[in-house]
């Protein structure tokens, strides 16, 4: 993967800062985003600074089937090569990549939700990240050299850094891609810790009063070569259950691989499993409603065992109705198309909502509460991209699920897609590798 150095049209001096968090002003990746423009103004006073507000996730129109095959066509045949049928959602995505590359640096917000970015803004992502866009398909390239990335990662607990952070490793894969290689972090790591937390802002505030002061573009910056991580392997083997949930992540139907896959499998699962029965969530119909700020207080407010009133409770309880559900099962089968080296949006959402101290782990050792449950996971790519150093998708599932509980988990990795010469062979295979762990 290389960076190319966009043509000097791009005007200097616009900033995009990027909101993610719903808690608006209570946010402390908004409060360090806060301190640092202050500081910015004044040593870029001529800067043009454009905020975009992504916190809600219904702000961010879907992406659907149609801009998926939109940029399956805009792939071989340029940005505008979109089907009649396809054309307006595909304006409204292409107004969104056009938007980010007009501008010269990003300041990202980027809280940390269950190891990993918060759903909207890997929506954001999706959208943006477009051949002959943000990349060059042919040569794989990003076409965003000219930019220059902050991200502000904050998390409650101090996994920033560790092997457990997938936040920061997603967002500079997903600037790597669009050939961003000039990026440069915060980590407010640990502010569930209410009693250090007004030392670690501080400390914080003043990092980026510094940083601030550097902000210039670094031409030399080498790319983000990936999280170069070993996906985890099982650590419990569970029977297979005959109660299963398949959870679809792609739009695209019968026509997704990975969809494809989970469909032999689960025809082979039944006959293996007598009087199993198989329940289907398309998260792409029946996606959960946004975790907005009010769940994000319900939240923290579980975290006391503390009363919700209102509209607070109401919101909450849809939460807590998607994880009886998922609870109702003792095997889950996931097809997931890796979507920007990570998950669909729509699948994070999902999980979002899922992952709740005292509904799927306990909190207060991290232990999960979904023990004796297994999970198959039918990983599909384009490219040769799962099991390399970019595959933050399927290690990263394969970690959460661990959170609550779910540690016998088996994947199948269908690489290599967008060979159409060989797409049916290597869905074959992937058959054929899946059907094989029921053996």
């Amino acid at each position: 993967m290389k960076s190319v150095k966009r043509a000097s049209s791009i005007p200097s001096g616009r900033t995009l800062v990027l909101r993610v968090s719903p808690l608006g002003e209570y946010s402390n990746s908004n409060k360090v985003i806060n301190r640092f423009l202050n500081s910015y103004h004044n040593h870029f006073p001529d800067d043009t600074i454009v905020e975009k507000d992504i916190s809600d996730g219904g702000l961010l129109k879907p992406y659907t089937a149609k801009r998926v095959m939109a940029k399956f066509s805009t792939w071989a045949g340029g940005k505008d090569a979109v089907e009649v049928a396809a054309q307006e959602e595909w304006r409204y995505t292409k107004e969104l990549a056009e938007e980010f590359a007009s501008f010269h640096k990003v300041i990202i917000g980027s809280p940390t939700w269950n190891f990993s970015v918060a759903n909207q803004l890997k929506k954001y992502f999706d959208h943006i990240i477009q051949p002959n866009l943000t990349f060059d398909p042919a040569t794989l390239s990003g076409k965003l050299g000219h930019m220059s990335a902050l991200v502000v990662a904050s998390a409650g607990s101090e996994i920033l850094g560790g092997p457990m952070d997938f936040n920061i490793p997603m967002v500079k894969s997903m600037l790597a891609l669009m050939g961003i290689a000039d990026i440069r972090t915060i980590e407010v790591n640990g502010t569930a810790n209410m009693d250090n937390l007004s030392t670690l802002l501080e400390a914080k505030y003043k990092e980026a009063e510094i940083l601030a002061e550097k902000f210039h573009h670094d031409p030399s910056a080498a790319l983000y070569t990936g999280i170069n991580r070993p996906r985890s392997e099982s650590t419990e083997t569970v029977p297979k259950g005959k109660k299963v949930l398949h959870v679809v992540s792609s739009p695209l139907g019968e026509w997704s691989a990975s969809h494809s896959v989970a469909a032999k499998f689960l025809e082979e699962y039944k006959q293996k499993v007598p009087d199993s029965q198989v329940t289907t969530l398309d998260l792409t119909s029946d996606t959960p409603q946004p975790f907005n700020a009010l769940r994000v207080q319900a939240k923290f407010a579980s975290f006391t065992n503390e009363e919700l009133q209102g509209a607070a409770k109401e919101e909450w309880d849809y939460t807590l109705n998607l994880i009886s559900d998922f609870k109702e099962y003792d095997t889950y089968v996931f097809s997931v198309p890796m979507w920007n080296w990570g998950l669909p949006s729509h699948l994070k959402l999902y999980i979002d909502h899922l992952v709740q101290p005292f509904q799927t782990f306990d909190p207060r050792d991290y232990s999960g509460l979904l023990s004796g449950k297994k999970a198959y996971v039918i990983n599909s790519a384009g490219g040769p991209s799962l099991g390399g150093p970019f595959d933050v998708s399927s290690n990263y599932l394969t970690t959460v699920l661990g959170l609550m509980g779910i540690k016998d988990v088996s994947h199948v990795n269908v690489n290599g897609l967008s060979d159409q010469t060989n797409r049916t062979g290597i869905i074959a295979e992937g058959t054929r590798n899946a059907i094989e762990l029921l053996q």
